[in-house]
């Protein structure tokens, strides 16, 4: 559990660092990244779950990482397209997941909602674009954007099952009066509440230090990877 919360911290700073490797157009990542890289980092301590049933963790943990492993390999890339490729994944995914989770329950309103669009948006320009562009001046193949699109959609899914039991939660389940609409029976379905566990020990204080470490890190690491191009 610890080993795999530490991978998925490690991811918004390193995929910032192997941008410098991938492309130059990494001004947006380096501008506005850190914002959706802190949320990222205080959703995932705060709501990260492991399966204690040992092929159920074993999905949680592979799912994503080997699917963008295959797509890499496939398009010939390298240790840096990786990186980059499993940021924007991991980002972008958790945005998507954040904006359809809030749509469904509004825990926070419809503002709630449309801060997970506009994380979005910060994810698909800061890593998408600059990823696309590398694809796109090697002439990829359809395949290639198939597969992006699945894992995004496996990522999306992964991160939905972590956040939509904290805003079931949230709304007192079910909201009273209301029915359920169809992306709330959507959630429903793919992500039913499970108390079935293993959850980390990490205090708010904990939280804290660990964001403004990485938004720190944010401004160094870019620099220092160009350098070392």
């Amino acid at each position: 559990m610890w080993a795999h919360l530490g991978y998925l911290l490690l991811i918004p700073i390193v995929g910032v660092g192997a941008l410098a490797h991938v492309t130059k157009n990494a001004g947006l990542a380096n501008l506005g990244g850190w914002i959706i890289a802190a949320v990222y980092l205080a959703v995932t301590l705060k709501f990260y779950r492991l399966p204690r049933r040992p092929l159920a963790a074993l999905l949680t943990v592979a799912i994503v990482p080997a699917q963008v492993l295959a797509h890499v390999m496939l398009f010939d890339g390298g240790f840096a397209e990786y990186w980059v490729e499993e940021a924007f994944v991991e980002l972008a995914s958790l945005a998507l997941a954040l904006a359809a989770v809030m749509l469904a329950y509004r825990p926070s309103g419809w503002g709630g909602a449309l801060l997970g669009v506009v994380l979005a948006g910060i994810a698909f320009g800061g890593f998408g674009w600059p990823l696309c562009q590398v694809y796109l001046d090697h002439a990829a193949g359809p395949e290639i954007w198939a597969l992006l699109a699945l894992v995004l959609a496996s990522g999306t899914w992964a991160h939905v099952r972590l956040v939509a039991p904290a805003a079931r939660f949230e709304v007192s389940e079910p909201r009273p009066g209301m029915d359920p609409g169809f992306v709330e029976r959507a959630i429903d379905f793919i992500a039913p509440s499970d108390d079935d566990a293993a959850v980390p020990n990490v205090s708010d204080n904990g939280v804290a230090a660990l964001i403004i470490i990485q938004s720190l890190l944010w401004l160094v690491v870019p620099s220092l990877s160009a350098l070392l191009r």
